[in-house]
């Protein structure tokens, strides 16, 4: 569904007059709050559920210089009719895996009602009841909107241990209180929340996704420990350098049969190079307490020991 250039005017004119008032601090000691938010990087606009033509809509909205609305546009999310009564909500538009996400923190209106001056303890009332009733948040298409929240506690060193694990980049830490609608931000530097990334030597097992990662030690490369294979993607990468499967270059092989030479070996090895030795980079999950291989490089100085401990010590 298209909005022609008149009904665009007419939404303009509709949507209300909204002038946010977050204070923005460039220190971290904020004192006596009553919730951390972790505010993804994004675009900031906002989620209007309401009507056109008739028809109950899900609109984005952006605004540009002078608190003008610089774009409009139609998306689809799957929630009840009711919310298009007038449910306004402002937020972060982020992209992850090919998926739309709205990251809510804040909501203006509920059902045609202003409640921007509510606190944060009612408004987190208000917003348990839509996420828990209203909005459906399965995706049925790629071109869907998925409505989220923020991840939220009212402990800063949990908020901070959580970011370690986030697969997008954090705008903000934003600070809110049961007292009032106060909302403070404090810049987030994402350089703080990197894990390291190493070099190890890497050699293949025989059972698929299993690899030892080699360090530096007492002059020669020693075992260290088991590389951790996070998804499907590292996987492949990983079979590309040290197994002959031909599958991961053509999908199409999946449907021939295996020739004769394959057919008639049989030793568990067959599709790996047992013998190649590979340097690679690997980074931190601090969740699996694991290194992930990252990409091959040519660099031959490979991680000792201590710059291992080196490495997770400046993290902890």
């Amino acid at each position: 569904m298209l909005i022609d250039e008149n009904e665009k005017q007419n939404l303009k004119k509709r949507f209300p007059d909204i002038e946010l008032c977050y204070e923005q601090i460039n220190h971290n000691k904020v004192f006596k709050y009553d919730y951390c938010l972790i505010i993804p990087q994004g675009k900031k606009c906002f989620l209007w559920f309401t009507y056109l033509n008739d028809k109950n809509v899900c609109l984005l909205i952006e605004k540009g210089r002078n608190n003008e609305i610089s774009y409009i546009s139609i998306e689809t999310c799957q929630y009840l009719p009711e919310l298009s009564l007038g449910t306004i909500l402002y937020g972060s538009l982020i992209h992850y895996n090919k998926n739309k996400f709205f990251c809510c923190e804040d909501i203006i209106y509920y059902k045609g009602y202003n409640i921007y001056d509510h606190n944060f303890k009612r408004k987190l009332t208000t917003l348990q009841i839509i996420f828990e009733q209203e909005l459906n948040q399965n995706v049925y298409t790629k071109n869907e909107v998925v409505v989220t929240l923020p991840i939220i506690s009212n402990n800063k060193e949990t908020i901070m241990e959580e970011i370690k694990y986030l697969p997008y980049q954090v705008y903000h830490i934003q600070y809110r209180f049961n007292r009032n609608n106060h909302v403070i931000n404090t810049l987030y530097n994402n350089n703080n929340s990197k894990s390291p990334r190493l070099i190890f030597a890497v050699k293949p097992k025989v059972k698929s996704d299993i690899y030892e990662l080699y360090c530096y030690s007492n002059s020669r490369n020693e075992f260290y420990d088991i590389a951790f294979i996070s998804d499907y993607k590292t996987s492949v990468y990983m079979n590309n350098i040290f197994r002959n499967i031909k599958e991961n270059q053509n999908l199409d092989y999946l449907e021939e049969s295996d020739d004769d030479e394959d057919f008639q070996n049989i030793n568990e090895d067959k599709y790996v190079d047992m013998n190649k030795v590979a340097n690679i980079i690997c980074e931190y999950n601090y969740r699996f307490k694991k290194w992930v291989p990252i990409k091959m490089t040519k660099d031959r100085k490979i991680a000792t020991r201590r710059d291992i401990h080196q490495a997770l010590i400046q993290k902890s």
